[in-house]
């Protein structure tokens, strides 16, 4: 056990070395717990701080209070924890009841600067754990506590060195701010585009620009919105027969903000090159041949041109997950019995958007299916066997390695390809996810980015996605969504066993799958908040370092600083 009284080797000629002890320089109050029957939870007494769970990263924030205090910190008094975890330190930010698992430390002013003690302490506390006794409760007594030593420079020095260090803490703590901020934002997001969808844009038919002017519409579209047309609706716009009808139209047209994309079909006499695709047409013939059986069943006259542009104006839509718009009864109960969607011009102002339905795990959109896993990927085992380890041999990525989506290098094994048996598949691809399948972090996932195409799993579970159905980005982050992780891990890792999970279970998992565009852009979505979160914890590292840096030099005098 180290000696509290040498800990400090050397200090600059006009700073002076003091233990905690010394009553001319603070006060130690040994915390003590009061009676159980004066503990509260309304309010009722002084705030009751048992330990460091209440600890925040400066301050801490109590969950009872008590009505008959034994022992009491003021404000600004430190707060140190002398029972295990040993070494922890926060600051009372008001009068308080201590239990007996803290001490406060209360610095004389004229002495010793709140601030400055709290940026020592946190700097020194491993040394608290280092004198900490018991084999199994670490505790520190105050004779321990009372021999700490501390270096004290002039008060002005002590007050602007608290100054620096508190100013990068403000920074931090703005960081850290934003990273929780944000993290919340992707819970909301996961939550609700993960079980609700999304909007990926509004395709307007022909009749919606006909039925504004018709009825003499103001129109203000959400601007939250994207908004698409084809080359077909401005041809049909511009070839009304009437001129100052068609002026009015295309005025109309001309006004709304919108995106021309191409049709994903070509029919001759009608589509124009270079604002068509070229395809098998098969979607194609049997939407329109659907469209003239309804049409003809309801006694709509409709020119057969009229209705190969309508086909071409659904049949984007549903290639490319919009919502089609359009008040011609027919062509909506078309687009939806294709797995489109569409609505009519009323359902669009009132926001009805989407329809869903009951599902075995909850309402999810009309045109989403629930699939197993095991449908839409190839699910295997990674290498399973001790590997022999070679320097230049290939990555090994273990559980250790992965976290929340991503796979890290640090600590990666590399392991001599010649010795992996030709019959094992356990070469990732680029896209597979590798899911852990034992102990404390089960259920816990790693996306294979182009980085680890070629690395070797360890001995967890192998995702291959079917990418004509899954987006591996998308099954990636419903994976790490909060419910199936509750719903499908959770249980696994509360065990007091040990925790595992086979391929079987794995292929069972139920997944709510949207159509592969909305599939796209949902992990568009979510991948970009996460490049958010990473840069910002990026710069919460950064900042970690140059205050640690500034506590080595500032706190032991190596670098002063000016008054």
């Amino acid at each position: 056990m180290e000696d509290g009284s040498k800990q400090i080797e050397s200090i600059p000629k006009d700073w002076e070395i003091v233990i905690l002890g010394d009553e001319s320089i603070a006060d130690l109050i040994m915390g003590q717990s009061p009676p159980s029957s004066t503990y509260n939870d309304k309010g009722i007494g002084l705030p009751f701080l048992q330990g460091n769970a209440e600890f925040g990263e400066t301050y801490p924030k109590s969950i009872f209070s008590c009505s008959q205090p034994i022992k009491i910190a003021e404000k600004n008094d430190i707060l140190l924890s002398v029972r295990a975890p040993v070494g922890d330190i926060n600051i009372t930010h008001s009068k308080s009841c201590i239990g007996r698992g803290l001490a406060a430390i209360r610095p004389k002013n004229d002495k010793l600067n709140y601030l400055f003690l709290f940026y020592y302490l946190k700097f020194g506390s491993r040394i608290f754990e280092s004198l900490s006794m018991g084999s199994t409760f670490k505790a520190i007594r105050k004779q321990e506590v009372e021999k700490f030593q501390i270096p004290l420079p002039p008060l002005p020095e002590q007050r602007r060195i608290a100054e620096i260090l508190g100013t990068v803490d403000t920074a931090i703590q703005k960081v850290g701010g934003a990273i929780e901020s944000t993290e919340r934002l992707k819970k909301g997001l996961m939550q609700r585009l993960l079980t609700r969808g999304i909007v990926m844009g509004f395709m307007l038919d022909t009749n919606i620009f006909n039925h504004i002017l018709n009825e003499n519409m103001q129109i203000n579209l959400p601007p939250e919105f994207n908004y698409y047309i084809t080359h077909i609706q401005f041809d049909e716009l511009n070839s009304t027969r009437i001129e100052e009808r068609k002026s009015k139209l295309l005025k109309i047209f001309k006004e709304i903000d919108k995106e021309e994309i191409l049709t994903e079909s070509a029919t001759v006499g009608i589509s124009r090159v270079g604002k068509s695709k070229i395809s098998d047409n098969e979607l194609f013939e049997k939407l329109l041949f659907e469209l003239q059986k309804l049409d003809k069943e309801n006694g709509k006259k409709k020119r057969w041109e009229n209705q190969k542009r309508d086909i071409l104006i659904a049949e984007t839509c549903i290639k490319n997950n919009l919502i089609l718009i359009t008040n011609d009864k027919n062509l909506r109960t078309l687009t939806i019995e294709y797995n489109g969607q569409a609505v009519n011009l009323e359902q669009f102002l009132k926001g009805d958007y989407k329809e869903f339905k009951d599902s075995e795990i909850g309402k999810i959109p009309e045109i989403w299916k629930v699939v197993r896993l095991g449908d839409i990927s190839r699910i295997k085992y990674g290498l399973g066997q001790p590997p022999q380890t070679k320097n230049d041999g290939v990555p090994m990525i273990r559980a250790t390695n992965i976290n929340s989506g991503k796979i890290f290098e640090k600590d990666v094994l590399k392991i001599d390809i010649t010795k992996i048996p030709t019959t094992r598949e356990v070469f990732l691809k680029e896209g597979d996810i590798i899911v852990v399948n034992s102990g404390a972090y089960t259920g816990d996932i790693g996306l294979v980015t182009k980085k680890w195409e070629g690395s070797v799993a360890g001995y967890d579970l192998i995702v291959s996605s079917n990418r004509d159905k899954v987006e591996p980005r998308f099954l990636s982050n419903y994976l790490l969504s909060p419910q199936i992780q509750k719903i499908c891990f959770m249980g696994l890792k509360t065990r007091s066993a040990q925790s595992h999970l086979n391929s079987n279970q794995l292929e069972n998992i139920s997944v709510a799958l949207p159509p592969l565009p909305e599939q796209g852009r949902i992990a568009e979505i979510l991948n970009a908040v996460d490049r958010k979160l990473e840069l910002e914890r990026r710069r919460k590292e950064k900042l970690e370092r140059v205050k640690k840096g500034l506590m080595n030099e500032l706190l032991t005098g190596r670098k002063r600083v000016k008054i």
